[in-house]
């Protein structure tokens, strides 16, 4: 693929968002930087990333990236216009519900819950209040910049399976990302370490730091105190050196692991 980049010079990909920063790294080893590349547009999709991720790549390099939303089953469902607040659902295609996971009960703005679709489009494979699993919740609406008046949801915040439950906080690999990502000590990678089902006490979380860190408790507390302010949830962060957690190719990162 980055052969073939070389040869047609694209300025817009689709990837995950794992998946483009491990094409980023191997592109340089090959000595081809997409910096300098012409390529101006990425859509990100696959998996749930952080506004400080994005915050982060965007400052590093000049090439803007856009979410979209959608299931192999169904097709897109949601996509960021050029705007960036909200993600617009196709209304003319689906019917868009936001429900309690747990009780059902359809749920208003600003209120997170699981997506659950109705495609009106299908015939011979029709689909009713098709639950995705997914994460989100309706944004207030208010006609947008681009022009378009279609509803809008937030960015899908993550799956239900990958919740997981500090004391009373439900925490997202999102949240961990939105605080690791604002930390300019760290590479941004990092892993949530589950030792036992069912409600945690705290939070643990293995992250990378950069070489030149020096004093590992102060950016260990700095790490712990923002989590909390953030959550509301206690955390433990176990900082290792950059290139201890394992990436390679792959097209979702696993953000999860249990010991």
């Amino acid at each position: 693929t980055i052969k073939l980049m070389k040869n047609i010079k694209p300025t817009v990909i689709m990837s995950s968002p794992s998946l483009f920063m491990e094409f980023e790294r191997r592109a340089l080893e090959l000595g081809f930087d997409l910096k300098t590349s012409g390529l101006h547009t990425c859509i990100l999709i696959g998996e749930s990333w952080s506004n400080a991720f994005r915050e982060r790549v965007e400052e590093e390099r000049p090439i803007r990236f856009y979410d979209i939303y959608g299931l192999g089953e169904i097709g897109m469902i949601l996509a960021e216009c050029q705007e960036r607040k909200g993600m617009h659902c196709l209304d003319h295609m689906f019917f868009l519900e936001i429900v309690d996971p747990e009780t059902g009960e359809v749920l208003g703005p600003e209120k997170p819950g699981e997506l659950v679709v109705t495609p009106l489009w299908r015939e011979a494979m029709p689909l009713l209040r098709y639950r995705t699993g997914d994460i989100a919740e309706w944004l207030p609406y208010k006609p947008c910049a681009c022009g378009r008046t279609f509803s809008k949801t937030s960015r899908i915040k993550g799956r239900i399976a990958q919740m997981i439950t500090v004391e009373k906080a439900k925490v997202f690999p999102s949240d961990v990302e939105e605080v690791i990502h604002t930390i300019p000590e760290l590479t941004g990678e990092y892993q949530i370490v589950v030792r036992q089902p069912g409600v945690q006490q705290v939070l643990e979380v293995r992250a990378e730091y950069k070489e030149e860190v020096r004093d590992i408790p102060i950016l260990k507390s700095r790490l712990e105190k923002s989590f909390e302010q953030r959550t509301g949830a206690r955390s433990h962060f176990d900082l290792v050196p950059r290139g201890t957690i394992p990436s390679g190719i792959q097209v979702k990162a696993q953000r999860i692991v249990n010991s």
